[in-house]
């Protein structure tokens, strides 16, 4: 028979071993589900990107064909070696690429050449160029000029005289209207007037004259033809 020194000795072993037991069985479960959810977490997580440390290269926009066909990107050129070519002024470049002589009428037929001979002109001869063409067709400036006379001149009917830069004159005749004034400067190209039957005329026509510096007339279609106009 045990003593009770013994007894209570071995009651408390057993009660150490139950106890643990017990400890264990209650923990057990909350231990697990812990783990369970620390497993779930990390298979749902992912690893997060570690910084690129190579600076982004700045990029451009625009489009170009790879060499497999894919459109890549191309970067910007540096700007301290970027050139550009040279822009020309927009009024130099209209100078440039206006002709310095137009024919005065776009639409005409040539009804008297310049010399003819006959009683219709006071002369005995004619002085101009006669381009006949529809009422009312515009009438320009042969070139540059500046306007000496504008308005009824007899046997011109409503006429317009040019002076150019080189003293030369030409004379627009026959005219229903003009649409300039005495000393306005014109342009090549400019609308002076309009095409009539005024004066001393038979049907609706342009009479062309051009005079020379020395006040002699010659001929209208060769000088145009001259200075790159011709009729």
């Amino acid at each position: 028979m045990a003593s009770p020194r013994s007894a209570r000795r071995a009651g408390v072993v057993l009660g150490a071993l139950t106890g643990g037991v017990l400890l264990s069985s209650v923990l057990a479960p909350s231990v697990s589900a812990d783990q369970d959810r620390v497993l779930a977490w990390e298979r749902t997580t992912e690893p997060r990107p570690l910084p690129d440390p190579t600076p982004a290269v700045p990029t451009s926009t625009a489009l170009v064909e790879g060499p497999a066909g894919i459109d890549e990107a191309t970067p910007d050129p540096d700007p301290a070696t970027r050139t550009e070519a040279p822009r020309r002024p927009a009024r130099a470049a209209r100078a440039a690429a206006r002709p310095s002589t137009v024919r005065p009428v776009s639409f005409y037929r040539i009804s008297a050449g310049y010399g003819s001979g006959g009683s219709r002109w006071s002369s005995g001869r004619h002085t101009g160029l006669d381009l006949a063409a529809p009422y009312g067709t515009v009438v320009r400036a042969v070139a540059a000029a500046r306007v000496v006379a504008a308005g009824w001149d007899g046997a011109y009917g409503n006429a317009v005289v040019l002076q150019h830069a080189d003293g030369t004159r030409t004379r627009y005749a026959h005219l229903s209207s003009d649409s300039v004034r005495v000393g306005e400067r014109v342009r090549v190209g400019e609308t002076i007037g309009q095409v009539g039957s005024t004066g001393n005329a038979t049907g609706n026509h342009l009479h062309l004259e051009v005079i020379t510096p020395s006040g002699s007339f010659t001929d209208p279609r060769s000088w145009l033809a001259r200075h790159g106009a011709a009729v």
